[in-house]
């Protein structure tokens, strides 16, 4: 860990490498005195130092202290930017915060002025209004955006809806037996209307993507493997991207930045324990010959009575097997009760397959911005194009 110290803000910086964070996050534990801003998790800092993108020595985190008590940090996690072969690290920006009674302090700035002393090129995907501001006065600059679509499943389940509506914008602010009301509804609509009424909306929904019977076979697996003659095909694509290999995604699915534990109650600024959150691999194979022919990992995800199922990487040796995985996506969303279905603009065509398709389906933005340093590097990076799995969406 290197100490940096800014004299005029009074505000000390510590630059913390990827290898120090365990030790760091069981030390703030310990020494909630000192760290009643929790900088890092346990679970992520021990997810970071397996990332393979990542040496013991890049820098992991950038911590703010002021009179020896931490008030804000900035995360980042290395990544692989890759353009036909050749490779260069990005430091991608995950987590920003400065506690709100320090922000007079200027502890933000210095936070990232701190990250662009490191010399290297940064990346940061889905930022407040006010995080915004302060990247672009440092200099950042857009790529992107990055566009996804949600499929709206509970849109179809239109008691269930409106009840969430009216918890959310009547029951809130109404006496408390209104809210406990709704609220009592609003279960009673899960365990019945919805229960009923889900099965139909899904059967819906697969009948425009039916293909031949037994054709391909979708296989639960713990480790994903591309296919061996996609990898020629993989180096030669043109254009800037993130590097999603094998080991980058094994990664993501064997080292969660978060947990279903119930005990875990950090005082932690952003996402670290969701009622549900798991990721499901699956490998993709021709019945009949056993052919291997891709993968896909899915996501799901449940908080505050929502229920979140995304499609992340999805490798296939033909596109025309896309139909297969988003027919999977929607069997598992009624396996696991979600509400709604996340997936890449690359779905879109099959998303407009049907009447029901269109008007349940919404295209989203998430913003994106990139603060090169020049070269080609820097040139490759304002060139990238990224997608939904970039940044740290698919971690949290």
């Amino acid at each position: 860990m290197r100490n940096l110290s800014v004299v005029d803000a009074a505000v000390h910086l510590q630059r913390v490498r990827v290898g120090d964070l365990p030790e760091l996050a069981h030390r703030a534990l310990q020494d909630r005195a000192r760290y009643a801003i929790m900088p890092i998790t346990v679970q992520r800092a021990e997810a970071q130092i397996r990332n393979p993108a990542a040496s013991p020595d890049d820098a992991g985190l950038i911590v703010a202290y002021l009179e020896d008590r931490c008030i804000g940090y900035l995360g980042m996690f290395p990544v692989w930017l890759e353009e036909r072969g050749r490779r260069t690290k990005v430091l991608s920006l995950s987590t920003y915060f400065v506690g709100p009674e320090y922000r007079w302090t200027g502890a933000g700035v210095l936070l990232l002025l701190q990250a662009l002393s490191l010399g290297q090129d940064l990346f940061v995907a889905g930022f407040t209004e006010v995080a915004g501001r302060i990247y672009h006065g440092v200099g950042f600059r857009p790529v992107g955006p990055v566009a996804f679509l949600n499929l709206r499943l509970d849109a179809a389940l239109v008691l269930p809806l409106l009840l969430g509506r009216l918890h959310h914008g009547i029951g809130s602010r109404g006496p408390g037996w209104v809210s406990r009301a709704i609220e009592g509804a609003h279960r009673l609509s899960r365990r019945s209307v919805e229960a009923a009424l889900r099965p139909l909306v899904i059967r819906l929904l697969l009948r425009p993507l039916r293909s031949s019977p037994g054709a391909l076979r979708f296989r639960a697996v713990e480790s994903v493997r591309s296919p061996e003659h996609l990898a020629h095909v993989e180096q030669s694509r043109g254009g800037s991207r993130f590097v999603r290999d094998d080991a980058v995604v094994n990664w993501m699915i064997h080292h969660p930045w978060i947990t279903e534990d119930p005990s875990v109650r950090p005082d932690y600024a952003f996402s670290h324990r969701r009622e549900l959150f798991r990721f499901l691999p699956f490998q993709l194979r021709a019945d009949a010959s056993g052919q291997d022919l891709g993968y896909v990992v899915l996501r799901v995800s449940a908080e505050s009575q929502r229920t979140v199922l995304k499609i992340l990487d999805c490798v296939l040796v033909d596109e025309r097997h896309r139909h297969a995985v988003l027919d999977l996506a929607l069997r598992e969303a009624l396996r696991w009760s979600a509400d709604r279905i996340e997936c890449g603009e690359e779905f879109g065509p099959l998303l407009r397959s049907s009447f029901l398709h269109r008007v349940l389906t919404r295209r989203e933005q998430r913003r994106c911005l990139v603060l090169a340093r020049g070269g080609a590097s820097g040139n490759r990076l304002r060139e990238l194009e990224p997608g939904i799995c970039d940044g740290d969406a698919p971690f949290v």
